[in-house]
């Protein structure tokens, strides 16, 4: 991806809407060979290569992600997705994404989960990256195939009419490779080509790929895979008697925690005279915390104050002299 914030909803949209080729395509160009994958069913560690034993086969990390992207469309095929934020912190490089889908499991009738996630791919820079090369010259194969076709009916339709070949295909005009015979080709066209065909990498813009991939749902978004919209009520009502309970308990130890926090304040002032609770305070305490011990606290005295600060006071200062 050059552009991450534009790209990336092609490449998602490939990924959980596309063709089995479309999805190959996507995850063989967008993520690295030892990518991974953390999402709260499956989860798919790092690796360049492995050998699966008996079998021969060698695999990476990505050839398992591009196997959940299959089995995640073959168990919903038409899903409704879309991205609705996408941000690019590129300090870190970091690609945010919040996404909203509505999955569906094909054998499970009135089965739908409507939920939203924030997906977090981690991007790396890569612009002399084999990929990237294998891209293109598997689009520069295309090119030619399609060149290829478009002269050989050319030369079909010239031997039919009996017409001569040297003349420029449709083909030809219509990818720039020729100009119709009227409009004679003008002298820069093969240095423009060659510019163009081979662009220095300086001039090229950053490609990203995907590192890693990492889906986050909230729970209750989570229990609609399970439990269908009704488990993700179920934990609302949770969290609503949860927030009940909290504002509860700041209400009832809303004392202790004042007491706490003055006898920090005055610990922290240190010393003093003992100057103890008035009786009513201390009642009023004792009562709502019967098994509670308020001690004495300590408060510190004007004259330890006054004798801290003439000692701070060098000798002979006028200062000095008033305190005194």
């Amino acid at each position: 991806m050059e552009h991450p914030v534009r790209d990336v909803r092609h490449v998602i949209r490939s990924l959980c809407q596309g063709t089995p080729q479309e999805q190959k395509y996507a995850v063989n160009r967008y993520y690295l060979p030892s990518a991974s994958l953390v999402h709260p069913f499956c989860r798919v560690p790092s690796f360049e290569s492995f050998k699966v034993p008996g079998l021969g086969i060698e695999v990476s990390s990505r050839d398992l992600i591009l196997s959940i992207f299959k089995w995640y469309k073959v168990l919903s095929p038409k899903i409704d997705l879309e991205i609705e934020s996408a941000v690019f912190d590129q300090r870190s490089s970091l690609l945010y994404l919040t996404i909203s889908q509505v999955f569906s499991i094909w054998f499970i009738p009135f089965y739908k989960a409507p939920v939203r996630l924030v997906t977090v791919l981690h991007l790396v820079p890569s612009n002399n990256n084999n990929n990237q090369q294998q891209d293109e010259q598997q689009d520069q194969r295309q090119s030619n195939n399609t060149n290829t076709n478009g002269n050989n009916l050319n030369h079909v339709y010239h031997h039919l009419n009996g017409t001569d070949e040297d003349e420029p295909s449709y083909a030809e005009v219509a990818s720039g490779q020729a100009h119709p015979s009227s409009s004679p080709p003008p002298s820069h066209r093969s240095s423009t080509a060659v510019t163009n065909g081979n662009s220095s990498p300086s001039s090229r813009s950053t490609r990203y790929l995907i590192k890693s991939q990492e889906d986050y749902y909230q729970v209750n978004e989570f229990l609609k895979f399970l439990l269908g919209i009704p488990g993700a009520y179920l934990w609302s009502i949770w969290q609503i008697f949860s927030t009940i309970v909290c504002v509860l308990g700041a209400a009832v130890f809303a004392p202790l925690m004042n007491l706490s926090g003055l006898g920090a304040w005055l610990a922290s002032t240190g010393g003093g005279a003992n100057l103890s609770l008035s009786s009513n305070s201390r009642a009023k305490i004792s009562a709502s915390f019967p098994s509670l011990h308020v001690p004495s606290l300590q408060l510190p005295s004007l004259s330890g104050l006054r004798r801290d600060i003439t000692d701070a006071i060098p000798d002979g200062a006028p200062a000095r002299e008033k305190l005194n």
